[in-house]
């Protein structure tokens, strides 16, 4: 269990109770292993399904597939949504679905402070996709919702967060705005925060395993800053990291990689909590978080 349980007793200012309950739950209901063989990973793959809260009766959703890619629209169901948020869900490449409860929980908060559709792609999966099949896909359905729709922002959490901006960097056409949630972006893993923060459940282990899957020729922090310039230079971008999450300090090095690349919009925001729970288990940073989020795609200003 590596350090799982060693947040009882470390005080560490990092992370927070939650994380603290999350650490003693996790193990019992998702296992993350080094390596994982077809039945395993089937058995995540259902593990993770199990957990989420996705509730489409909150919705009007409408399926429309456009290539062979399955695209799930979301709208409110009293009242326009002015706006559309292209969401690409987490899973480290090799889990999760369009109807990702992930997804549902951030965009339930969103409309509580203006309407907003959500629109979210089924793209394929590692290993038996590996890169760029999760990248074609994305912008297949991105391009599509940009002729359908005026404004089409993008999102993604983690390994979606990942081929949210590599989508973006991929389109003739800049998305309004870019929200990037716990961005995992580097395949060395050989940070500070993934030194504190990795071992606890075996998560790093799973990590190395995803990237090795995934097959990612193309390591974003590599790419030229010219290339953010020229596709993100119109762009509103919002990076959120926790100090809690091994994958910290990949974020902070996009924030600054952003920066230095003269994109002129980028708002970071911070708080503590282990990967993907910085907005559950930190009210202060989920505060943050959505009235930056709410205040990038402009929901208030455009009802």
């Amino acid at each position: 269990m590596g350090k799982t349980f060693s947040m009882l007793w470390e005080a560490d200012p990092d992370v927070t109770f939650g994380d603290v309950i999350v650490g003693w739950l996790a193990p019992l209901v998702i296992s993350f292993k080094r390596s994982y063989d077809e039945k395993s990973l089937a058995k995540l793959r259902s593990e993770t399904k199990s957990l989420s809260k996705y509730n489409p009766a909150a919705w009007a959703v409408k399926k429309v597939e456009v290539s062979s890619v399955v695209v799930y629209i979301h709208s409110p169901l009293e009242g326009d949504a002015p706006k559309v948020v292209c969401w690409i869900h987490g899973g480290g490449f090799t889990v999760g679905e369009a109807e990702d409860g992930a997804g549902h929980e951030l965009f339930v908060e969103l409309n509580k402070r203006g309407r907003v559709a959500w629109a979210s792609i089924e793209y394929r999966l590692a290993p038996e996709h590996p890169y760029p099949a999760a990248i074609d896909d994305a912008v297949v359905a991105m391009r599509w919702l940009q002729t359908q729709y005026a404004n089409v922002s993008l999102a993604g959490i983690s390994a979606g967060a990942n081929i949210a901006l590599a989508t973006a960097l991929a389109l003739d056409e800049s998305p309004p705005s870019l929200a990037l949630l716990y961005p995992f972006l580097d395949p060395n893993m050989d940070s500070a925060s993934y030194a504190k923060h990795g071992d606890r459940m075996n998560f790093a282990a799973y990590l190395a395993w995803c990237w090795d899957v995934y097959k990612a020729g193309d390591a974003l922090l590599q790419r030229p800053r010219a290339d953010f310039e020229r596709a993100l230079g119109a762009t509103r971008v919002l990076v959120s990291t926790s100090r809690g999450d091994p994958l910290r300090d990949e974020g902070l090095s996009l924030v600054r990689l952003l920066e230095a690349s003269g994109v002129p919009d980028v708002v970071h925001v911070e708080g503590r909590g282990s990967h993907g729970l910085g907005h559950t288990v930190d009210p202060a940073l989920r505060e943050r978080l959505f009235e930056a989020w709410t205040a990038l795609i402009d929901l208030i200003n455009n009802d």
